[in-house]
Parts: structure tokens; sequence; C-alpha cells
């Protein structure tokens, strides 16, 4: 079968045209419109009088006029300057623009994973910042892929920054025929925002490739990024992940112009051995300044000066001994991703518009709940879902002995950086140690006790369960619910913090003593 022929078999099929058109793939060059050639067939039917009047058949042709007279085409392939490079990428595939093909040159936005602790990544925004600085509005526009690393931050970009998107959407999902049913069926887009979206379908024709080439293993988001753009903006490389690959394989080939790659040299996210590597491939260097450090905000790491304030600077006392240890301790993390209750365009707009609201790390949490005068309970990890607010017996002293890295969460447990409260005033407020068990003592509690529930042991894919005395050493205690510490007084309450510049910064906002913990401190 032709491709003429299985591309009209799956139009029809899917009901963009119907089954007594005529219909010519061959009318087409790769990259043009058909959309204006299935309203052609559609017309030619439905004057010869073989459609019915009312019915399926004019809902059919109503929407396919509706999509054209919005502007909407329907591309056999992507249109523009890299349209033949891509397609040995892609393949054969067509491309739903909802609201047409916007105009100017692409600009590719690439890199590889950034972990969750965005915040700590001050030199990638300041590289983002000016890849937004440098682009055209008018000329340029921005493009990106659904699910890859700098999505969210381009999309928002565009608000932010008045620029022009382009999301690519990729689907893998079915056959064409399924595709196409789901693009008729789809609702319409908003044609107002500055991000339009392009919805390319699964291979027509799939893409043949060397068996040495290792493209194939990639995903089709990151090839459509790599290969679609006419210029490639390069932030972040791993070796020999999926966008090392993809990069240097676009640079290898004479199909794609040269000095369209271009790569952000001298900053924290792209070795040097590897900006050499591609610089010697033909790519194009771009110095980001400002982009060189890396780490937590470098106004931290300035010495120390006390702000002004309205209230007596707290206390900074030594470590109380575990013999005369009365308080129960809630450690404290860094925050991956918004605060609760903070929107994902608040969090966003923190990091690209690089507000100091947006640290995000274990101290902002500590000052944040200072400030708040709450803990917020959280379902996480809480078989049952309830929400509770965790809390150690073990005296501060010992805390560094809990400190285990969990890679199934992928987090360390016990950070130094948390508050102590004194065991018997969240006893008033109904906080309770946890109850140690198996399956059926979790069978047995009434629902009012299964909050206070943990789990002994782990469990084995084979079902059975290992007893580990770990869980019990941690002494949990839990209260149901957000512990609001208004009420809270200075002589029960305790911050602590592993240095003492944080203890520092701490003392000008709480109301609390603070105390500082060396990792490993044992009585």
């Amino acid at each position: 079968m032709t491709v003429s022929s299985m591309l009209q078999s799956h139009l029809v099929a899917s009901g963009w045209l119907p089954g007594a058109a005529s219909f010519s793939h061959a009318d087409f060059a790769l990259g043009d419109d058909l959309l204006p050639g299935v309203l052609r067939a559609w017309d030619g039917v439905w004057q010869s009088g073989l459609l019915q009047r009312v019915g399926r058949d004019a809902e059919q042709l109503a929407w396919i006029r509706r999509q054209y007279a919005a502007g909407a085409q329907l591309t056999y392939g992507l249109p523009g300057e890299t349209c033949e490079a891509s397609r040995c990428w892609l393949g054969d595939r067509l491309a739903w623009w909802p609201h047409g093909i916007p105009s100017g040159r692409r600009v590719g936005v690439v890199s590889s994973r950034l972990g969750k602790n965005l915040d700590a990544k001050r030199a990638w925004f300041t590289i983002f910042r000016a890849a937004c600085a440098r682009t055209d509005a008018e000329s340029e526009i921005l493009m990106t892929a659904a699910s890859t690393t700098t999505a969210r931050f381009v999309e928002r970009a565009a608000e932010l920054f008045s620029l022009r998107v382009l999301r690519m959407n990729v689907d893998e999902r079915g056959d064409l025929t399924n595709w196409c049913s789901r693009i008729r069926r789809s609702a319409p887009l908003n044609g107002d925002t500055m991000v339009k979206q392009v919805f390319l379908s699964p291979p027509l024709v799939e893409p043949v490739f060397d068996k040495d080439s290792a493209i194939g293993e990639t995903p089709n988001r990151d090839r459509a990024v790599v290969g679609v753009c006419d210029k490639l903006l390069v932030f972040h490389v791993r070796r020999g992940g999926h966008l090392y690959r993809l990069i240097h394989s676009r640079l290898a080939n004479r199909a794609w112009k040269p000095g369209t790659v271009q790569i952000a040299i001298g900053q924290p996210f792209l070795t040097k051995d590897i900006s050499e590597e591609l610089l010697a491939a033909r790519g194009v260097g771009w110095i980001v300044l400002g982009a060189e450090f890396s780490g937590p905000d470098p106004r931290s790491t300035k010495p120390f000066r006390q702000p002004p304030t309205s209230h007596r600077l707290q206390e900074i006392i030594p470590v109380p001994p575990a013999g005369q240890w009365h308080y129960l301790t809630h450690c404290t993390r860094r925050q991956d991703g918004p605060w609760p209750h903070q929107s994902e365009r608040q969090y966003l707009d923190q990091l690209l518009l690089n507000r100091k609201e947006s640290d995000h790390s274990a101290l902002a949490t500590l000052m944040r709940m200072v400030r708040e005068k709450r803990l917020i309970a959280s379902s996480k990890t809480i078989r049952g879902g309830s929400r509770v607010v965790s809390f150690t017996a073990v005296p501060l002293a010992r805390l560094p002995q809990l400190r285990k890295y969990r890679s199934h969460r992928r987090r360390w447990d016990f950070e130094p950086c948390g508050l102590c409260i004194k065991k018997e005033w969240l006893e008033e407020l109904g906080a309770r140690p946890v109850r140690y068990g198996d399956d059926e003592l979790w069978i047995e509690l009434a629902p009012e006790e299964r909050p206070y529930f943990q789990l002994r042991g782990f469990r084995q894919r084979d079902g059975r369960q290992i007893v580990d005395q770990e869980w019990v050493a941690e002494q949990e205690w839990r209260h149901l619910g957000d512990v609001d510490l208004s009420d809270l007084v200075a002589e029960a309450g305790l911050l602590f913090v592993p240095t003492q510049s944080e203890a520092q910064r701490l003392a000008t906002v709480s109301r609390w003593p603070i105390t500082v913990i060396a990792r490993g401190i044992v009585e």
C-alpha cells in the first residue's frame, strides 16, 4: 500500500474524509497543509448528493469548515527549514496546528533533568533568563515539548517576558486512525494565549536508523525539539544521556545548518570536557555572565549583619543534655516544589524572576514555620491517609544517629534543622506515641486509632515481612492535623540548626531560643 492510500484510509476511518472522497497525497509536498484538500474532497462529495444533509456527515463537514475558518492547519510533516532533516528522526507524521502555524525562527531550549531542589539551581535560571532576554519576540518563537525539563519554564516565560512559545505534543498512543479521531473530538483550545500548540501523530512511516545509531532509543519528545528547531540552545547535558546523543548527532549531520547549536559554556551545568566536545563538533559557544555560581544564594554566605528588629533577639544556647530531655522534636527539610497552599504559577515566578522567596531550603522551611506559627500536617507515608505532624522523642544530642538516606524516597531522614516542643505541651494538644505493629494490629485498630499506627517491619515482594527495630528506634509521636504554635511560650520551644550563621539569621525572627546541633553529636 502506498503512503497516499494509507493516509486516505486513516482519514476516512477517523471521519476526516467521507468514504466516497477522492483524495491524492501526491498533490502535496512534505510540509504542505492538507486541510484545504480535505475540505475540497468533502465539498465535492457533498455537491454530488452522496452525503446525508443532516446527521453525522453534516456535523463532520461543519466541524472541518469551522477549523478551516479559524486558521487551523493539518500538515504532512513539519514545515520549515528543518523539515527534511527532522523527518529522518521522527518519520512521516501528521501535524495538527489548531490555530495555524506560528511564524518565526524556532528556538529550541533543552536541558537534562535538574532534580528536585530547583531553588539551588540559580545559575541555570540565570542562563534561562538570558536566553529569554536575547529572544526576539517578533521574529523568533521559543520551542519546547510536553513533559521535557524546560516545558513548564518556557511556557511560563511566555507570559512573564511576553514571548511567543510553541509547545509540541508528540503522541505515540495507538495508530494514526485513533489519533485523528482524538483530534477531531478534542475541545477547541484558546487561541489568544502566547503559547501555541502542535500535535504530532504517531508515525505513518517509521524512521529508519542505522544499526549502530542510538537515536532510535531516545524519547520522541526530545527528538522533536532537537530535530525540528532552527536554533538550539543547550543549557545542561549529561554525558551519555538522550540529549547528549541527539546533540552530537545533529552536529555531525550536514542536513542541519552549521552554527545553529549554541552551547552555554562557562557554567556549572555543562562540564568543561563536554563543552569542548560540542564546540569541536561545530557547536557555537555562548557565555552567560553571572551563571558561574552554583549552590545557595551567595548573599547568604556573606558575613552576618543583624537587621533591624522590633523584638529581642533570642538566645543561642548549648544543646541540652540527653539526661535532661523533656521535648519532642520535629525536623524540617527543604520543600521540593511549591509550598503548601502555593500555586505552581507562584512557585515558577519566584524561580524565574530570582526572588528571594524562591529559597526552599530546610532553613527557609523553618523560618517560614516560625513566621506563620504553624506546623502543617501531611499525609505522605501515613497509612490510611491521615494528615499528621510527626515528632521523635529521641534526645536532640542523639538525633544525628537516626539520620539515614532513604533511597526509595530519595531523601535523608532527620535533617539537623527543626523545632523541639515540650512533651507535656504537645500531650495537652492530643499528641500521642505511635503503636508499632503488623498488618494484624492495623486491622484490629479502631478508625480513630489508625492515624497513630506505624508498620514495624518492611514488606518484601514475595509478601514476607522482616521485623526491623529501626522504626521503633525513632520513638515517633504524632499529632493529628496542624499544630498551632501561637500559644507556645519561649520556655516550651527550642529551634535547632546545623551552623552558627543560620542560628544568627533565625534569631532575628524567632520567639524561641536556638541551639546549634553539630553533625554526629552524641551525649
